[in-house]
């Protein structure tokens, strides 16, 4: 059925395009049976990649809890990423500046007793931690935009400028 893939892939918010290559290469792979189980083959692979992002995310966070001399129960990593996910979906300042902080902090001192300036200075670090390295990795291509902009403002200043039109009468 050609409406299953472009349903499917609505549902799951996933590409059309991704579902309808999942299903040819299920077709291809496994033949007439690969157009059955194509797509409950597709929502596994998004469940299992779901969680693979969110169980590396928790990582993330019990590694920086850690670093924090935090020792907090296993469930505490998961605990911050709902109050995260929930509590970012709201609008906010650019980059969740505030918001990240106040929702981090939030969830380990109302879940696990954490006093308020560790809870705050893991939400710091955890947000730094997060946002650092995509910057750094930007910072060649800022610099490139930066000095052809540069370069354009010094042709233009150096460009005589146009000679005044003349009028009519």
């Amino acid at each position: 059925n050609v409406l299953e893939p472009a349903w499917t892939g609505r549902a799951l918010s996933l590409a059309t395009w991704l579902v309808f290559l999942m299903f040819f290469f299920c077709v291809w792979l496994l033949g007439p049976v690969g157009m059955l189980v194509s797509m409950p083959i597709t929502v596994l692979l998004v469940l299992l990649l779901t969680a693979t992002n969110w169980g590396l995310m928790c990582v993330n966070v019990w590694i920086v809890l850690r670093a924090l001399a935090l020792p907090l129960p296993l469930l505490a990593p998961l605990a911050v990423l709902v109050f995260l996910a929930l509590g970012t979906a709201l609008p906010s300042s650019p980059a969740f500046i505030g918001s990240y902080h106040y929702f981090a902090s939030s969830a380990l001192v109302l879940l696990f007793g954490v006093e308020k300036d560790r809870a705050i200075s893991f939400a710091i670090v955890m947000h730094a931690a997060a946002t650092l390295p995509f910057t750094v990795m930007a910072l060649p291509w800022l610099w490139r935009e930066l000095t052809m902009v540069l370069r354009r403002r010094t042709r233009n200043a150096a460009a005589p400028p146009a000679p005044p039109a003349a009028s009519a009468g």
